[in-house]
């Protein structure tokens, strides 16, 4: 049997800096289809030792995007999760993979990681 305990927040992080939002580092932090890069570049002062980013969002494809988000600032580059969680940022990519993501009925280009402390 597991017992885990777990304190959840709920934070304007694009107003508060990530250091000032937790008393202790993060264990486990979750984004879906959203990107903030300075948060992104953040996050690896707060992950604790052996905590894990899940994130999934927007991806710059092949060619114009037919359904929001439209400008290029709002959707990652190829490769640039795996450069903001590599292992010259402390972290070990256990999974980076391109796909999809449903938006507005559109199927659109989307990046999927997940990364370890």
């Amino acid at each position: 049997a597991w017992c885990v305990s777990a304190a959840f927040a709920l934070a304007n992080v694009r107003k508060q800096s990530l250091s000032d939002l937790t008393e202790r580092p993060i264990s486990i932090v979750h984004g879906c289809r959203f990107l903030d890069r300075p948060l992104l570049r953040a996050l690896p002062e707060v992950v604790a030792p052996g905590g894990l980013v899940v994130w999934s969002t927007f991806l710059d494809g092949d060619g114009p995007p037919q359904a929001p988000p439209f400008r290029p600032s709002r959707r990652l580059q190829r490769g640039e999760m795996e450069h903001l969680f590599g292992e010259s940022r402390g972290f070990e990519v256990l999974r980076a993979e391109e796909g999809t993501l449903l938006t507005r009925g559109v199927w659109e280009s989307a990046q999927f990681l997940l990364a370890r402390r």
